[in-house]
């Protein structure tokens, strides 16, 4: 399915998302951001198994 979308502030996408037209690539998400987390995420990504994204979150600003 190929959805034409014009977003306004993440608004549409949300709501696409919500009503299960379009979904995340997002398969694993890793925190908070430290050296542990940064070398796994790595490994992930460098192993070529992954599919889909790869996030570290958590970073405090």
């Amino acid at each position: 399915m190929q959805v034409d979308v014009q977003v306004t502030g993440g608004t549409t996408t949300a709501r696409l998302v919500d009503e299960g037209r379009i979904r995340t690539t997002l398969t694993t998400q890793l925190g908070p951001i430290d050296a542990a987390n940064l070398r796994r995420a790595h490994e992930l990504v460098e192993s070529s198994a992954t599919i889909g994204k790869v996030v570290v979150a958590g970073f405090d600003r």
